[in-house]
Formats: C-alpha cells, sequence, structure tokens
C-alpha cells in the first residue's frame, strides 16, 4: 500500500475545477486521473498504482465521480504516461533530471548524512521533501536508493580522507602496517614492543600462527577462541598493543570516524581510518 503524506479525507476532495478536469477523461479514465491527481497533490509523487492506494480513499473519490471503485487501474500505459505530464504541469512539477540526481547527491551528502548516516528511510523521506520543495517530481525508488548509496559512500570517503590528512605521516604508516597481510603483532611495530617488551614474551610461536590469519587489523579483531594460556598471551598481546597505540593523542580525532565500518578492500583512506577507529574500540 503506498504511503500518504496526507490521509484526511478532506484533503482528497475534488474541486470544482479537478471534478470537471476528471469527468472529461473518459469514462474508463475518469478514476484513475483523479486518483493520480489528489495523490500527488498529497505526498508530492505519484503512486506505484492507483490500486495501490488505500481502499477508503478509492471510495471518496469514486463517489465525487459517480463510478464504481472496482474501475480503478483501467488506464493504458500509454494514457498513464499523458495523464502524469498533464497532472506534472497542472501542479507546477518536473521531472527529474541527471543534473538533479548529481545535486541532490551532494545535498544528501553535506545536510543529511552527516545527521543520520545510517538511516536509509530517513535519508529516502528527506529526499523526497526536498524534490517536493524546488516542484521536482522524485526519481524512481530504485534511483533513489542509488543516490541515497552514493551519498553515503561519497561522505564516508570525504570523511575519511579529512581525518587522513590530520593524521602525521608517522601514524599513516604505523596505520598501513596494520593492513597488511602476513604480519604478526610481534612484528607489526617493533619500537612499541621495545617500549613494552613483554608483550609476546612468552606467545611468539602463538603470534606466528596468528600472522597466517591476514592483516594485523583482522587478527586483533578476531575472536579469543577457546581459553588456554596461549590464547590468554595472546589476548593480552593484543591488549597491550592496542594501549600502546592510545596513548597516542592522534588517534582520539581518529575515533569520530565511527560511520565507517572496516572491510578488506576500499580506499586507503577509508581502510587507515577504520584502523583506527579499531584500535580505540578495542582499547
Amino acid at each position: 500500500m503506498d504511503a500518504m503524506g496526507d490521509s484526511n479525507l478532506d484533503a482528497w476532495k475534488l474541486s470544482a475545477e479537478e471534478h470537471n478536469l476528471s469527468i472529461a477523461k473518459s469514462g474508463a479514465n475518469r478514476l484513475d486521473f483523479a486518483l493520480l491527481l489528489k495523490f500527488f497533490q498529497n505526498a508530492g509523487r505519484f503512486p506505484s498504482a492507483t490500486s495501490a492506494i488505500a481502499a477508503e480513499l478509492i471510495t471518496e473519490v469514486a463517489q465525487q465521480l459517480g463510478v464504481e471503485p472496482n474501475a480503478v487501474g483501467a488506464m493504458s500505459d500509454r494514457t498513464l504516461e499523458r495523464a502524469r505530464a498533464e497532472i506534472r504541469n497542472l501542479c507546477g512539477y518536473r521531472e527529474a533530471t541527471v543534473e538533479d540526481a548529481e545535486r541532490l547527491t551532494e545535498w544528501l551528502r553535506d545536510q543529511i548524512v552527516v545527521i543520520a548516516p545510517r538511516s536509509h528511510d530517513g535519508m529516502v523521506a528527506a529526499l523526497e521533501t526536498e524534490c517536493r520543495s524546488c516542484r521536482i517530481e522524485p526519481p524512481s525508488a530504485e534511483r533513489i536508493a542509488r543516490i541515497v548509496r552514493s551519498a553515503i559512500r561519497a561522505h564516508e570517503e570525504r570523511l575519511c580522507n579529512a581525518t587522513l590528512t590530520r593524521l602525521p605521516s608517522v601514524s599513516r604508516a604505523r596505520l598501513d602496517a596494520l593492513l597488511q597481510p602476513g604480519t604478526s603483532i610481534d612484528d607489526a611495530d617493533s619500537d612499541d614492543h621495545r617500549r613494552n617488551g613483554d608483550i609476546l614474551e612468552a606467545g611468539t610461536s602463538e603470534a606466528s600462527s596468528t600472522s597466517a590469519r591476514g592483516a594485523l587489523i583482522n587478527q586483533l579483531r578476531s575472536d579469543a577462541g577457546r581459553p588456554g594460556v596461549n590464547s590468554l598471551r595472546r589476548e593480552m598481546a593484543s591488549f597491550r598493543f592496542c594501549a600502546s597505540w592510545n596513548s597516542q593523542p592522534t588517534y582520539s580525532m581518529a575515533f569520530l570516524c565511527t560511520s565507517s565500518r572496516f572491510t578488506a578492500s576500499g580506499s586507503p583512506s577509508r581502510n587507515r581510518t577504520n584502523c583506527a577507529v579499531t584500535l580505540k574500540a578495542l582499547v
């Protein structure tokens, strides 16, 4: 069932002009045209199908036109396109263009994603509201979903890049080391280990087997496994390693980038930033 901007029956009353405009259509198309018109006026978009409109609203409009409610959905595709164009023109709207999609993506990235980075439905609603304020018919549901995904991705890339530029080169090099496969905690940062000489004193063999799991960041995120002496040593080593990073003030800022999720692939800036986020979350 299509959601409505206003399901109040009073909002579905046809004015004299709207009644005459609907009656002027052929008998089979009168109800569909009137439903499309009132739905567009209330929601700022067209329904997926007139038959998807709430039954009580269909009945209300049908009674005003003196037709049967079951006459809904009789309009052909070609006639439907002409009716939509006529209604857009009547309401002062236009179809969305490629340029509109690009502008809406930028608007979502700058104004909405930063507020609700994970609320897909909220961003869709905000986009439809923005379209309505600009007198633009919203794109299709599939195109809106692509715009939302693109805005989220652009926001995260920009945030990660901005975070990366504020990290000193030494910190970036350390973050890059966390992304390299085949590296153990023992080899990741020898300076830290010299400052904390007991980090892997008793667990070198365990750390070597751990290195086969892939990038160091994944080792730090992995499950501890079954309780045992070796697993305890490994977890203590991981904790001390993370604690040594936590002592550096450069990572407190990186922790703000919680909207990004670590992925094995992606841009270097996003992966570096997510490494910092993970380290802060682990300590």
